[in-house]
């Protein structure tokens, strides 16, 4: 039987005589690029005039909040780099004693609506008159990809 040190020792000449040696492994090898890596882009292809939609529930933070048979207004806003807010996609819900006390929303647009250097959040808000009763808190409750389709569940205070 053949032990692991015997093995090594009948290789060891012919690593030798094929000119490798431990010099080889600790080359290192520039990579350079004309463009710096923060001004690089994601290379993959965004999805361009395709139906998305964003979905989830609603669910009352506190048992207090005027919730069920109330409506709720969803909607789904771009904030451009400029500081600018536009609506993508708005609908309207409300929470019923059969769907046990929560709202479920669906919000749907078309890719070709995005602005690619912008960010996207869901806004829920229940407004009487000019008064907001409640809304949810948007930065929770941000679009990580915007070209696909999410699920996005909302604890609204």
């Amino acid at each position: 039987m053949i032990t692991i040190l015997q093995r090594c020792a009948l290789f060891l000449p012919l690593l030798v005589l094929t000119g490798c040696d431990s010099s080889d492994a600790s080359k290192q090898v520039a990579v350079t690029s004309p463009v710096p890596v923060t001004a690089q882009k994601a290379t993959a292809p965004k999805p361009q005039n395709s139906p998305v939609s964003v979905q989830g529930w609603l669910k009352p933070g506190s048992s207090d909040l005027e919730f069920v048979e109330v409506p709720v207004n969803v909607t789904l806003e771009e904030f451009n780099p400029s500081g600018e807010a536009k609506i993508v996609a708005t609908t309207t819900t409300k929470a019923s004693y059969e769907t046990g006390f929560l709202a479920r929303y669906v919000l749907e647009y078309n890719t070709n609506q995005l602005d690619e250097d912008a960010k996207y959040f869901v806004r829920v808000e229940v407004k009487q008159g000019e008064t907001v009763l409640w809304h949810n808190n948007v930065l929770f409750s941000g679009l990580s990809n915007p070209y696909q389709d999410s699920t996005i569940n909302i604890v609204v205070k």
